[in-house]
């Protein structure tokens, strides 16, 4: 709490509030109706909107909070998709501890960029969030490595599968011959 105290000090809310006699963290987060925080309450089409409680619709402070909540859901879609990709691999039997290190770290990334959410400034919160979503297109690019691994094995199996049919079978043919000859041989 400490951090989104100092960001919110260096928020262009910061003056505001003290004007109208709020306090920093009850204005948006309530006092004893304390619930956690959800990107939801950047969402416009949500009715846990707080941006909108001051400000009205479509305007800079509204449509900054809109664009926040974006640039997180941006984020978020990022590490959701990489981390399908990479879930997918991992159930095929490939080795995805890298990948999945880089996602964890692209969570991390998550994290820091919802505290700077206190500063009320999309353009810093794009601007951070872009190491996060930077590691989850890294898993992505992590993820389908694996899998077009898993497509060249599979179809690596599948040619030596074919390779070793032909040769069983050339070998039976052989076997057939040799026998064919030998019980010749024999009456």
């Amino acid at each position: 709490h400490i951090n989104n105290a100092e960001l919110f000090e260096k928020s262009p809310h910061a003056k505001a509030y003290a004007e109208m006699g709020l306090a920093q963290c009850e204005a948006c987060h309530g006092n004893h109706k304390i619930t956690k925080p959800t990107d939801e309450r950047l969402n416009p089409a949500s009715a846990e909107f707080v941006c909108g409680t001051c400000h009205e619709a479509e305007s800079e402070g509204w449509k900054n909070g809109a664009e926040m909540f974006a640039i997180l859901t941006d984020l978020k879609h990022g590490i959701h998709r990489a981390d399908s990709l990479v879930a997918h691999a991992e159930r095929a039997g490939m080795e995805v501890s890298e990948a999945k290190f880089v996602i964890a770290s692209a969570d991390d990334e998550l994290i820091k960029a919802r505290t700077q959410i206190h500063n009320y400034r999309a353009a810093i919160l794009r601007e951070r969030s872009q190491t996060g979503a930077t590691l989850a297109e890294q898993a992505v690019a992590l993820g389908r490595a694996a899998l077009a691994e898993l497509q060249f094995r599979r179809k690596g199996l599948a040619v030596s599968m074919v390779i070793i049919f032909a040769v069983a079978a050339a070998l039976y043919v052989k076997i057939r011959r040799k026998d064919e000859e030998w019980r010749g041989e024999s009456s």
